[in-house]
């Protein structure tokens, strides 16, 4: 199994955690429907759908590696997730909420978590 890779943009600073769980993500479609007073169907615009967004869970082995990626997470940057193992994943992305580290119950992992959107060029 590869470790995933998060890799700031501007900086090429990285962040290799042990994976990433659990992933949550949603797409948006921005279809517009129009009610016409009178008509027995409706107008309809089709937009294409928004980028991905959701949070993401990186698991980290030790407080320091946790530490470390939360501050490169802060940075103001792009960023980019490399994970042959889920490519799926890997996206180019801006955080856009909260940055969140957390020791887990078993106290031997660290999860960092934050919000984002999907970005594309």
């Amino acid at each position: 199994m590869t470790a995933p890779t998060i890799t700031g943009l501007t900086t090429a600073a990285t962040s290799t955690p042990l994976l990433i769980e659990p992933w949550r993500t949603t797409q948006e479609a921005q279809t517009i429907v129009h009610d016409v007073q009178g008509a027995a169907s409706p107008w309809v615009t089709l937009e294409a759908a928004r980028t991905r967004e959701g949070t993401l869970s990186a698991l980290y082995g030790t407080e320091a590696a946790a530490e470390a990626g939360r501050a490169l997470l802060t940075t103001p940057q792009l960023f980019e997730i490399t994970y042959t193992d889920r490519p799926t994943l890997e996206q180019t992305f801006a955080v856009v909420g909260p940055v969140e580290v957390e020791l887990r119950r078993d106290r031997k992992y660290w999860t960092v978590r934050w919000q984002y959107r999907e970005v594309t060029a």
